[in-house]
């Protein structure tokens, strides 16, 4: 049986996710618990919260990606496997503003903060996790929180 002693409990969630992603991602254990512990990882995104990622964590590997981005809306784009893209048609320019200012709450409230792009009433959403040059967990969990946003009306 494995025991870890952990020093920063604030951070074990997110060290364990990525030691069980990492033995899924080098082949290690039985295929139905490498698909339990995936499915598990991946629950419902927007139910999570970012947690503070300093530069020792790794980014997020190819596989891993792919993974993640099952998990939110199609229209977001991997750029690279460093950054993922969204681009949102609102009606206008202020229907852009709109929503920036209903999406600036959510980053606040998650310390996730996204790169905004406005060209009139176009807004493309970008997010990475700058600390470590690449993408993390957070930035999934954003994303799907910017997918529950309606801009139907915007």
């Amino acid at each position: 049986m494995l025991k870890l002693r952990l020093l920063q409990p604030e951070r074990s969630f997110f060290v364990l996710k990525s030691f069980c992603l990492s033995l899924i991602d080098a082949g290690v254990g039985l295929p139905f618990l490498t698909a339990s512990i995936k499915t598990n990882i991946m629950k419902d995104l927007k139910k999570k919260h970012c947690v503070p990622c300093e530069g020792e964590a790794e980014p997020l590997n190819s596989l891993q990606i792919n993974d993640y981005i099952k998990n939110i809306s199609p229209e977001w784009k991997v750029i690279d496997n460093k950054k993922i893209r969204r681009e949102f048609t609102l009606k206008d320019f202020k229907g852009s503003m709109a929503f920036i200012n209903t999406i600036a709450p959510i980053a606040e409230e998650e310390d996730h903060h996204p790169d905004i792009h406005v060209y009139y009433k176009e807004v493309i959403i970008e997010l990475t996790t700058h600390a470590i040059g690449g993408l993390s967990e957070n930035d999934f969990i954003l994303a799907a929180k910017i997918d529950d946003v309606d801009v139907s009306g915007l």
